[in-house]
């Protein structure tokens, strides 16, 4: 009986002692999953900061008066500064790519300010689709057609924003800033074509 009194005892503390030592392996590994995690925001706003301290960098070197708006000339004379290359290239951009993004940054007033030039650039840095979506947006706004025409192209730009925004969720953790992007340039456009309409129906209400 002592035999076996000793034997279910040694057991019962072998089960004990790997239980604990399970316990503490897994307490260990959440701790450094969630020091991880940790650390990985930490990088991210870090590097959040870095990339607007650039951009705001960028922007007064392109803001050529000192005006604290950028205008088209400005924006594209900057463009063949050794300087603002030299900025680019730190940022992983080429002077080709953001010569496209003009037309989706501007907001239709001709100028940028820093907020719109930083957060838009943001947006774009790093978008698989982005400059896709430029050339689509280059595409509309210079276009000669009627307005029927034109609502025709939009209602296919939409089409094609649907499944931009599945591919949009399997890249960046920006993704959500792109979308939103998307959405207002789509809403952009479709004021630009009630506008056109609208005139459309004046101009065709004083020929009567």
């Amino acid at each position: 009986r002592l035999g076996v009194f000793y034997i279910t005892f040694v057991g019962i503390g072998v089960f004990i002692f790997w239980n604990l030592i399970t316990a503490i392996i897994v307490e260990n590994a959440f701790a450094i999953d969630k020091k991880d995690v940790a650390n990985e925001a930490k990088e991210m706003e870090e590097q959040k900061k870095r990339d607007l301290k650039r951009l705001a960098d960028l922007f007064l070197e392109i803001d050529k008066d000192g005006s604290g708006d950028v205008t088209e000339d400005e924006f594209f004379q900057a463009m063949s500064k050794k300087s603002v290359q030299q900025m680019l290239d730190a940022m992983d951009f080429r002077v080709s790519d953001l010569e496209d993004v003009w037309v989706t940054l501007d907001d239709g007033d001709g100028v940028l300010t820093i907020k719109e030039f930083t957060n838009g650039i943001r947006r774009m840095k790093g978008a698989a689709k982005a400059k896709d979506m430029v050339d689509v947006v280059k595409r509309l706004r210079h276009t000669t057609l009627g307005h029927v025409e034109l609502l025709a192209q939009v209602d296919q730009f939409g089409t094609e924003l649907e499944g931009l925004e599945e591919d949009v969720k399997r890249i960046s953790t920006d993704c959500g800033e792109v979308v939103g992007l998307f959405h207002e340039m789509f809403h952009r456009l479709q004021m630009h074509i009630e506008r056109n309409k609208r005139r459309d129906m004046i101009e065709a209400r004083v020929k009567e």
